[in-house]
């Protein structure tokens, strides 16, 4: 347990010390920034009567004050970053001396109707899952939720393995977290689903080759009228043809450009996690099942949203008078965008669900990894054939400190049964949950061997 202690106190010290140099350096950085705009004014006042200097070295003022900004911004956000992990180990260290009654206590999850969830104290306060969970996402948070009430016993030797791998890898688990708490979207996930499930196309077809034609014959008109002037007349009509056939669709176009956009924000904080996702190398079979579902058409999930990003920047570009004067009269360009995102739209459109899945999983498992790594004495069932139904030896409450941890040894075979029984508040419930909750109920045929606490619920 010491050796806990001192990972996450180590942990805490090394991001304190991150965060106060990053809070120098932005404090630095905004030093520089008033200094070089107030430079800049002033040589550039000085050399008003020398246009040419005052040209250049207001360009070059302006260009080091952006690149200051930038910096400060990606400064700004490790410092974000940093702060959130620091809060992390802190929340480890809490709850490794018992105390976590401010973590969510899933409440909400909470089925009368469930066959042990009540009488086990699956959630609610002081609970299993306000113990355990270290979701940073609602969809994580209610898968979690949904692998404690699931009792299922398929592949319980693959899914230990995924766990203990997960447990091996704190710096990565806190890493993801960290950075799925840092998302805030303004568009939920089942929108934009629903959105990308339910789209229905306008661009027609011909618009995969049409603006390129367009684009043909706009430069051939371009060098008649620079030869012939005279042709500035036909290019200006077939100009004003460009953007009267782009102008039957802009309502649409507008549609789903906004809409897009706002679809963008959201994606673009997932790729985060999904390219975490996509550049580790995992040894377990599910992880690495995780990993391959990113990956649709020989194309990653996060080389797909840049595509997206890319698409949407230049609709962005009609905001410009003279490009949307220019590209879709000369180009189409907007119905050509239009028709590329309705393209990613039908190719990626049903992988999307997958990728917010997949960053669910690994949301929610990561608490299970967790878990694991802070209980290192805890022991995973074995899954055997045999005469005994369920076995365990010196099991006990997975929650309760082990000063105050009272052990039991618990065998049952076939055809066997046993009746607890007790006064009020004398215990039965505790018994169940270090034997049962921790080894999980085997079929008939099975039994799960345990020594010392156990590990819940796989």
């Amino acid at each position: 347990m010491q050796k806990l202690f001192d990972f996450y106190e180590n942990e805490v010290g090394r991001y304190k010390g991150e965060r106060n140099a990053l809070k120098k350096r932005m404090h630095l950085l905004s030093l520089w920034r008033i200094i070089v705009f107030t430079s800049t004014v002033l040589v550039v006042y000085l050399l008003r009567e020398r246009t040419v200097w005052a040209i250049l070295l207001a360009v070059a003022g302006t260009a080091i004050f952006l690149f200051l900004v930038r910096y400060y911004v990606d400064v700004k956000g490790k410092k974000n970053l940093t702060d959130v992990l620091l809060r992390i180990n802190r929340t480890e260290i809490d709850v490794l001396n018992h105390r976590f009654d401010h973590l969510p206590d899933g409440r909400e999850y909470m089925d009368p109707g469930h066959a042990y969830a009540h009488d086990l104290d699956l959630f609610g306060s002081g609970s299993f899952f306000q113990y355990i969970n270290r979701t940073a996402l609602g969809q994580g948070r209610n898968l979690l939720a949904r692998l404690i009430l699931a009792n299922d016993i398929e592949a319980i030797p693959a899914k230990q393995e995924t766990i203990d791998e997960l447990a091996q890898m704190p710096g990565w688990r806190q890493d993801f977290t960290a950075r799925a708490q840092l998302i805030k979207t303004h568009v939920g996930l089942t929108t934009i689903q629903k959105w990308l499930n339910g789209y229905t196309p306008f661009v027609p077809k011909l618009m995969r080759w049409l603006p390129w034609v367009f684009l043909g014959v706009s430069l051939i008109l371009l060098a008649l009228a620079f030869w012939f002037p005279q042709w500035g007349v036909m290019l200006i009509v077939w100009m004003g043809l460009g953007l009267m056939i782009t102008g039957r669709s802009f309502k649409k176009i507008s549609r789903l450009t906004s809409t897009s956009g706002k679809v963008q924000s959201t994606f673009g904080q997932y790729a985060k996690l999904l390219q975490i996702i996509e550049t580790t190398d995992f040894a377990s079979a599910q992880l690495r099942l995780q990993r391959q579902q990113l990956r649709v058409g020989g194309r990653s999930a996060t080389a797909a949203i840049k595509r997206f990003s890319r698409l949407l920047d230049r609709m962005d570009y009609n905001n410009n008078v003279f490009y949307a004067l220019f590209a879709n009269g000369c180009f189409l360009g907007a119905l050509q965008t239009a028709h590329a995102l309705e393209q990613w739209i039908n190719e990626h459109g049903s992988s999307v669900d997958v990728w917010f899945k997949t960053v669910a999983f690994f949301d929610a498992w990561n608490s299970l990894g967790n878990f694991a790594f802070n209980h290192p004495l805890y022991a995973y069932p074995i899954i055997q054939n045999g005469h005994t139904v369920l076995a365990a030896t010196d099991a006990g409450h997975p929650i309760i400190p082990s000063e105050q941890n009272v052990h039991n040894d618990f065998e049952i075979n076939d055809e066997e049964f046993l009746i607890v029984t007790g006064a009020n508040m004398a215990g039965e419930s505790t018994f169940f949950i270090n034997v049962f909750l921790q080894n999980g109920v085997g079929e008939k045929g099975f039994v799960v061997f345990a020594r010392k606490c156990l590990f819940w619920p796989l």
